[in-house]
Order: C-alpha cells, then structure tokens, then sequence
C-alpha cells in the first residue's frame, strides 16, 4: 500500500510541477532500491568494515543495471534516449573509473 502511495504522490507531483514523470519514476526508484544499501553500508562503515560497504554498495549497482535494464531487454526492445547516451553512460564510466582508482590506490584505505 506504502509503494502505491509513493508512487502516485510522486506522479501527481511530477504533473504539479512540469517535471517529466520518467524523472520522478527513476529517482523514487533509485531512492526505493537503495535504501537498504545505504543502511548496510553505513552501518559498515561505522564499524570500519569499508570493503563490506564497499562491496554492497557496487554490487547493488551492478545487480539494478542488470536486471533493471539487461533482462527486460532480452524480451523487447527498450529504447534509449540520446542524453543517456551522451551524458548518463559517460559520467557513469567516469564515475567507475574514480571509483576503482580509490580502490586500487593508498587513498582507498
């Protein structure tokens, strides 16, 4: 019931405020999938467990983007925006990258 609410709240907002439902709909998701992640991976930093927040953090990234996107891709064909082509997928390799580099560096310790 909780879900229902959210999510028509988060249209009828959308629609009061001209922003693109699509917009609403990505960022209710983005905070509904990642909210118990960031509950483990501040828990875990607290308690200096950073690979664990770490490792919980990336792997429900990587774990959304699969199944969120790869599986239903398999069955239709979902379209992409030219935006996410020239600028999500860029800043999120970029991302990745400055993320490894912390990881594989001594400022990742």
């Amino acid at each position: 019931m909780f879900r229902r609410v959210l999510v028509y709240s988060a249209v009828e907002i959308a629609v009061a405020l001209h922003i693109p439902e699509m917009i609403v709909g990505l960022f209710a998701l983005a905070i509904g999938t990642s909210l118990a992640e960031l509950v483990v991976a501040a828990n875990s930093a607290r308690k200096h467990m950073c690979s664990l927040s770490l490792g919980t953090v990336l792997g429900s990234n990587i774990f959304n983007i699969l199944i969120g996107i790869g599986v239903p891709s398999l069955f239709v064909k979902i379209p992409v925006e030219a935006l996410s082509i020239v600028l999500d997928a860029p800043v999120l390799i970029v991302l990745t990258v400055i993320v490894m580099y912390f990881m594989w560096t001594r400022y990742g310790a």
